[in-house]
């Protein structure tokens, strides 16, 4: 996957982010979204539209979704399994009084032919840096101690729609200087681990958040340096790292 970053006319040089920010490429959609960093308009906008209350790094647990997912009982036939399908949509993003913010919606959906159980979900927001491959493993290789919502189950076919809004501390965000500028790069991650009669498995996913200027435009990272905002127009693209089995 090829990424954002880059200035007016290549004003600066971001050579040495080459090495750690985006070292896996892709020939499919986004490779047309995300040009060389040399390329990257920077172009990010003044101004806030409302400061966020600040809460604590650790995503916004949401609502138990067992209420209204009806009691299971599993039924598993000869090497049928449940096969969980997770599906990102991030609403806001960029930057409240003390941290990165993303609100997002995941829709996760049982795909497989055996009822998931004590499916648990855990989301993170950290930002792409020199450690980020190596953070993302190490979460989605550790078991899930606090879920953001109490375990749940869905039945074949079964879905549920969770929201929050996932944060980390200004303080320790990874940042780059461009052109005199403090930027970020939001990567979220979505773990998921559940059950089945017979095993279980896991789900888990990584992706990029940028600003997204249109269709022919690049999308931008977001900037630390300028009043805090939230972005509407902001788009999520897969980033290699994931887990599933």
């Amino acid at each position: 996957m090829e990424l954002l970053l880059g200035g007016a006319a290549g004003a600066f040089a971001l050579a040495a982010l080459a090495g750690w920010w985006w070292r896996r490429r892709t020939t499919d959609r986004r490779s047309r979204r995300y040009p060389e960093p040399e390329q990257f308009p920077l172009g990010l906008g003044e101004g806030a539209e409302g400061d966020l209350p600040s809460a604590a790094p650790a995503p916004t647990p949401v609502a138990d979704p067992s209420n209204a997912v009806p009691a299971i009982e599993p039924v598993a036939t000869a090497d049928a399994r449940a096969v969980l399908d997770v599906v990102l949509t991030v609403k806001r993003a960029g930057t409240n009084v003390l941290s990165a913010a993303i609100d997002y919606v995941i829709v996760v959906r049982n795909v497989g032919e055996s009822a998931a159980t004590e499916i648990r979900l855990d989301v993170r927001l950290l930002s792409a840096g020199q450690q980020q491959d190596a953070a993302i493993a190490a979460l989605f290789s550790a078991p899930i101690a606090q879920p953001l919502a109490a375990p749940f189950a869905l039945p074949p076919g079964g879905a549920v729609e969770q929201s929050g809004m996932a944060m980390h501390p200004k303080q320790t965000l990874e940042v780059m200087q461009a052109a005199g500028r403090v930027l970020f790069v939001p990567v979220l991650t979505v773990n998921l681990t559940y059950d089945w009669v017979g095993g279980s498995g896991q789900t888990a996913r990584s992706y990029v958040i940028g600003i997204d200027r249109g269709a022919t435009a690049k999308l931008q990272p977001f900037r630390l340096d300028a009043p805090p905002r939230m972005y509407d127009t902001v788009a999520a693209l897969p980033y290699p790292i994931a887990e599933t089995r």
